[in-house]
C-alpha cells in the first residue's frame, strides 16, 4: 500500500509558497506526506546540507495522537544525519479536507494548517545547525506509505488513499 506523485524534471523552485489541501488517512499504520526534496541527497553527508536537504512540510503518521510533524533534515539519513522540527497537535484527522503549507523565504521556513501558522524555522535557528542550503531547486513529492511495523487499524478503501486528489494537485501544480 503505497503511492507516490513527485514533479522532478517537471515543477522544480527554490524557496516560495507551497500548499495542498487534502482530506488524510483515518486510521494508525499509515504515513501521509508533502515534502520538498532535492534530486540527490548524500546518505553520509556532513556539510550542513550543501549535499542535500529533505524539507517536510507535513508528515502525517500519528492518527491515534493527532499529531502532525513538521521538519527539516540535512547531512544524509545515515549516522550523521541531522534535522529541525517539532510535531504539532492538530485536529486534522477528521475526514475533511485541510490546507497545509510552507512560506520558504532567505530567512526562514513557515509552517502553517489551515491558514494558521503552526512552526517556524529562522535563520537563527537555520545558522545555530551550521545548515547552508544546495542551490539547486526542489521538486514536490506527494505519498502515503504504510507505517512499519504499527498494523493498520481498519479496512482501507480505494477512497481512503486520496490518490485522485494527489493526481489533480499535481496536474495544477505542472500547469502554472
Amino acid at each position: 500500500l503505497t503511492g507516490a506523485v513527485r514533479t522532478r524534471d517537471l515543477f522544480e523552485q527554490k524557496q516560495g509558497y507551497f500548499e495542498i489541501s487534502c482530506k488524510l488517512q483515518q486510521a494508525d499504520g499509515l504515513w501521509s506526506a508533502f515534502w520538498l526534496m532535492p534530486n540527490e541527497i548524500d546518505t553520509n553527508g556532513e556539510d550542513g546540507g550543501q549535499d542535500g536537504t529533505e524539507i517536510d512540510v507535513f508528515e502525517a503518521y500519528s492518527y491515534k495522537d493527532k499529531k502532525i510533524n513538521h521538519a527539516i533534515h540535512y547531512d544524509g539519513y545515515g549516522d550523521r544525519h541531522k534535522g529541525l522540527g517539532t510535531a504539532v497537535t492538530a485536529d486534522v484527522y477528521d475526514g475533511k479536507y485541510h490546507t497545509f503549507s510552507l512560506e520558504w523565504k532567505e530567512d526562514c521556513y513557515i509552517y502553517y494548517i489551515d491558514g494558521e501558522e503552526r512552526y517556524r524555522i529562522t535563520d537563527e535557528d537555520i545558522k545555530s545547525t551550521l545548515l547552508k542550503m544546495k542551490k539547486e531547486e526542489f521538486s514536490v513529492l506527494i505519498t502515503l506509505d504504510r507505517q512499519e511495523p504499527t498494523p493498520i487499524t481498519k479496512s482501507i478503501s480505494s477512497s481512503d488513499r486520496r490518490l485522485d486528489l494527489m493526481y489533480d494537485i499535481h496536474k495544477e501544480i505542472i500547469a502554472e
